[in-house]
Parts: C-alpha cells; sequence; structure tokens
C-alpha cells in the first residue's frame, strides 16, 4: 500500500508522525423553514486531535464537490475510545480550510494502539451539499 502505513504497522505510531492537528466534526441537518426547501447543514466540533496524514490518491478539484466513497486520505491517530465509535459518512475531518468526509475507522492489527481514518476530500460544505 503505501510506505507510512507499512512503517506504522511494524512500528507503531512516533510523536513526529503526529504533527498534524485536525478538527473532528459532527454533521446535522437542521431543520427546514418553510422558504426553504433543503436543511441547514450544522457542523459541530467534538475535538482536536494531532495526527499523522498520508495521500493516496490524486484530487480532481473539480469533482470535489461530489461524494464518492474512493478513499483520498489516511489519517493515522493514536487510539481513543472516543475515535474508535465515531460514525462514517456523519464525521467530517477539517484540515487547513479543507474539509474530508470519514469513511471507515480502522483499529490495526485490533491491538488498540493506531487508529487509521479513511477519508475522501468533501469539498465544499455548503447548501447544496445537502442535496447529495
Amino acid at each position: 500500500m503505501v510506505s507510512m502505513y507499512k512503517r506504522i504497522e511494524k512500528k507503531g505510531l512516533c510523536p513526529r508522525d503526529l504533527s498534524n492537528q485536525v478538527g473532528i466534526y459532527n454533521r446535522s441537518l437542521g431543520a427546514t423553514t418553510p422558504d426553504k426547501s433543503v436543511a441547514n447543514i450544522e457542523f459541530t466540533l467534538l475535538a482536536t486531535f494531532m495526527c499523522g496524514i498520508q495521500t493516496i490518491t490524486a484530487v480532481q478539484r473539480e469533482f470535489s464537490k461530489n461524494p464518492n466513497s474512493k478513499t483520498t486520505h489516511l489519517f493515522f491517530f493514536q487510539f481513543s475510545s472516543r475515535l474508535s465509535k465515531l460514525e462514517p459518512f456523519k464525521t467530517y475531518i477539517k484540515f487547513r480550510d479543507e474539509w474530508y468526509r470519514l469513511v471507515s475507522v480502522d483499529n490495526m492489527n485490533e491491538q488498540n494502539r493506531v487508529l487509521v481514518f479513511s477519508v475522501t476530500v468533501r469539498g465544499d460544505t455548503d447548501e447544496k451539499e445537502s442535496e447529495a
């Protein structure tokens, strides 16, 4: 797969691997109003964490608004029971003004040491996104 992933499988995470601060958000749809046919999207910050990031697929920006299940990045976290219980497709990660949709959470080798988030670049998170 990728070199960072293989190294982490063998040796685990080092403090220097956790060099990126990200925000973990829960997405919910607010109630619609009579004058709007689309619900409002609301993001709630759950916490901020340090992680390692590995890009595994090139991102085509012109299509990034459309959801897809193709994993574009891997995010590596120290194990946390809070992180291991996050719901895919309802959880978003914000890193440097980019939004990523959580596709899956993997407890690497079931050792409760490293969590690997498979994510896809989401693109804009405006009102039209709720139609996706």
